[in-house]
């Protein structure tokens, strides 16, 4: 599961959440256990797959513009169901 999707599906149980010591407990047992995971693949990324992106012949503007699409699009995803009324 994408970490942004477990970050996700976290936040949406801890909203749920009643005063429920033991439920929160283990959400935020699932969340400290997910972290390191995410922490390896930002490390993975920035020491191997940025450096082999930069010596590539890949347009590099073109592809910080679909990420950033993208990234607009996985936010506005997020967002849903979380306006106030």
């Amino acid at each position: 599961m994408a970490l942004w999707r477990m970050g996700r599906h976290a936040r949406r149980r801890v909203e749920a959440l009643t005063a429920d010591f033991f439920a929160a407990t283990g959400v935020l047992r699932a969340l400290s256990a997910a972290l390191p995971t995410g922490l390896r693949l930002v490390k993975e990324e920035q020491d191997e797959m940025f450096p082999k992106c930069r010596q590539s012949a890949m347009d590099l503007k073109a592809l910080g513009t679909r990420l950033a699409a993208r990234k607009a699009e996985l936010m506005a995803e997020m967002s849903e169901g979380m306006e106030v009324s």
